[in-house]
């Protein structure tokens, strides 16, 4: 007769080879002759989850701890349940209470770790886990938790190195799997992500999350009928899941009709239980459908610090509000999405000045302290708002900024800095040593009347005299105007062959196409002999600003040539759909924040093959005016 060990392990083998029903019976046969046992109610529990049936999970692992209250793995799985059913009080309870009858437990230490992560508390987060660390060195679940918290620091790096450990030690692991391929798809390497979220995909096929992340990789990789499948079984499977839904839209828009997805999404809202989650996520829609007013409308409650809100989610609800108020240029209400006297404070300022929200402190320190790129601020983020931290350190000190690895060739190019990465032990201890800098966000929060003077401070970024000199020499004999052009890697976005209809009906233009990508979007060049490939000698972003300062005008999509050529003020056409970033706000075509750019934006979402059309008069113009050198963009 078999064991019930032998039954456990063959139950086990027929989970891990993904057939569930046989060891799903093999578990019921368990519980047949020991109702209350608690490692095959944990196991069946798993099973439930996978089949995504997290109710009937918990019912389980509850009967588990009323039978033994000390039963750590059910503990620990009913924990991480509840904090995915957004039951975090409970959760909290509960891994409090295992911590104490467990103390140093890893699988409770992660998932301590994760709930002060919600509290907004990442520093205590990290105490946690490298405690933990120092008990069970190189652990592979606390690798891959300190990696999760490094990643939302935006200390790419670190957190690419310590999910990379992780899977090193299990490579079979699943979590470790998703967990590095979701890192490298922030840092922007989508290809290198897809195999890991592929594998993980493959392994936990009804993961919610993984399938999340694996939609959203497959999009920016161009995937969009894969990505629309995977989408629509999430909503289906759950329809809880409201990011599930906002991808889902997303890809609809591309396709043209948002109208049957957007019914069954506000269904899904008005009966979500999270009610806070569900503003925020519905405004996050209109967002991104660029229903600006309705979005800001629904994120004004979050304004009132008195209001019941827990510090989690007002904090990001503020992100989103902010977002919507510099998106359309409402900037009265801007300095109160940010937390001003808590900026202050860390500057060491009196403590009046901090209760007052003295904005002459940040302005002052903008111009003459270290600078902190905060975690939340993308790369072109950063490149955005370095204008506002023009100036000069008293004394001969070169200032410093301190940030997250990747950010540091675009902080480079504000020239005047040094760049420390917050990413190492040795950045992180001189920041801790330094003088409290100034974080660059503070700049939201300067008055409206400084910040729209300060916001027109352009150019704010120059190239090198020897480096212009080296593409003087080059260019010089090719024919003019010189017409640069970028374009995105992969769809959704612009590619190179979208530009089929303007460079084929470019009658009469006697100038020169050249190219300014220098990555792997380079290959699309291939089809298109006549334009010149610039890029293949970029040693490093300074190649780029001198090859800009030598054309005449840039044509292209959202990204770093456009940001980069409208901080030097050159001219430039920027080519947008409905809803752009922030920074692209404009008024009759003339971009708000760069004076030299022209803002063509299509009257719809959808294919850039589709839309190019619908920009080619506006681009024939501009190409044919004769004035890029001067042009008259309002």
């Amino acid at each position: 007769m078999m064991s019930v060990k032998d039954r456990l392990e063959a139950a086990a083998q027929h989970k891990v080879s993904g057939d569930r029903a046989s060891a799903t019976a093999l578990l019921e046969g368990i519980l047949d002759t020991a109702p209350g046992h608690g490692r095959a109610l944990t196991a069946l529990a798993e099973i439930r989850l996978e089949e995504g049936a997290p109710d009937q999970a918990i019912k389980l692992l509850t009967e588990v701890l009323e039978r033994d209250r000390a039963d750590i793995p059910a503990r620990n799985l009913l924990a991480s349940v509840l904090l995915a059913r957004d039951r975090v009080d409970q959760a909290r309870d509960l891994v409090v209470e295992t911590l104490e009858l467990a103390p140093g437990d890893v699988q409770s230490c992660v998932l301590r770790a994760e709930l002060l992560m919600r509290e907004d508390a990442p520093g205590q987060a990290e105490q946690v886990l490298r405690a933990a660390l120092e008990s069970n060195p190189g652990d592979p679940a606390l690798l891959s938790a300190l990696a999760g918290l490094f990643t939302t620091l935006s200390q790419s790096r670190a957190a690419l190195q310590l999910a990379q450990d992780a899977l090193a030690q299990e490579p079979d692991n699943a979590r470790y799997q998703a967990r590095l391929g979701r890192i490298l798809a922030q840092l922007g390497d989508h290809e290198k992500a897809l195999p890991h979220l592929e594998a993980a995909h493959l392994r936990l096929p009804t993961d919610p999350l993984i399938l999340l992340f694996l939609a959203e990789t497959q999009v920016a990789l161009g995937l969009a009928s894969e990505a629309r499948v995977l989408a629509k079984r999430l909503t289906v499977r759950f329809p809880g899941l409201l990011e599930g839904w906002r991808l889902l839209i997303g890809i609809e828009a591309l396709r043209g009709d948002t109208t049957q997805v957007l019914s069954d999404y506000l269904q899904q809202i008005r009966k979500h239980p999270d009610k806070t989650a569900a503003v925020i996520s519905l405004a996050i829609t209109y967002r991104s459908l660029g229903h600006l007013v309705k979005a800001r409308e629904l994120l004004r409650p979050f304004l009132d610090e008195t209001a019941p809100f827990n510090a989690p989610d007002r904090h990001h609800a503020l992100n989103v509000l902010r977002d919507c108020l510099l998106a359309s240029d409402q900037l009265e209400d801007l300095a109160r999405t940010l937390p001003v006297s808590e900026m202050i404070q860390r500057l060491h300022a009196p403590e009046d000045a901090a209760k007052s929200a003295d904005t002459g402190l940040l302005l002052e320190a903008l111009g003459q302290r270290d600078v902190l790129l905060d975690p939340t601020l993308s790369s072109l983020d950063v490149l955005v708002l370095m204008r506002f931290a023009r100036g000069q350190r008293p004394g001969s000190l070169q200032r410093r900024i301190f940030g997250a690895a990747h950010l540091a060739p675009v902080a480079d190019l504000a020239g005047e800095f040094s760049f420390v990465e917050i990413d190492s032990v040795a950045g992180r201890e001189a920041l801790a040593a330094s003088e409290p800098p100034v974080q660059l966000t503070a700049s939201l929060a300067l008055s409206p009347e400084t910040f729209r003077t300060m916001r027109q401070w352009c150019p704010y970024i120059g190239a090198n005299a020897d480096s212009r000199r080296t593409w003087q020499e080059a260019l010089k004999e090719l024919p003019r105007p010189l017409v640069a052009l970028s374009w995105n890697a992969s769809r959704p976005g612009l590619l190179l062959n979208d530009y089929g209809p303007v460079l084929a009906q470019a009658d009469g233009f006697e100038g020169t196409f050249v190219s300014v990508m220098w990555d792997e979007s380079r290959h699309q060049l291939s089809d298109w002999p006549s334009v010149i490939d610039a890029g293949t000698h970029f040693k490093s972003l300074g190649d780029l600003t001198a090859l800009l300062a030598e054309v005449d005008l840039l044509v292209g999509p959202d990204g770093l040539p456009t940001h980069v050529a409208g901080a030097m003020g050159r001219p430039t056409a920027l080519l947008t759909q409905p809803a752009p970033p922030w920074y692209w706000h404009s008024n009759n075509g003339a971009a708000t924040w760069y004076p030299s750019v022209r803002v063509l934006q299509t009257g719809r979402f959808g294919h850039w093959a589709e839309l190019m059309g619908d920009l080619a008069a506006p681009l024939q113009a501009i190409l044919h005016s004769g004035q890029m050198a001067g042009m008259d963009v309002t």
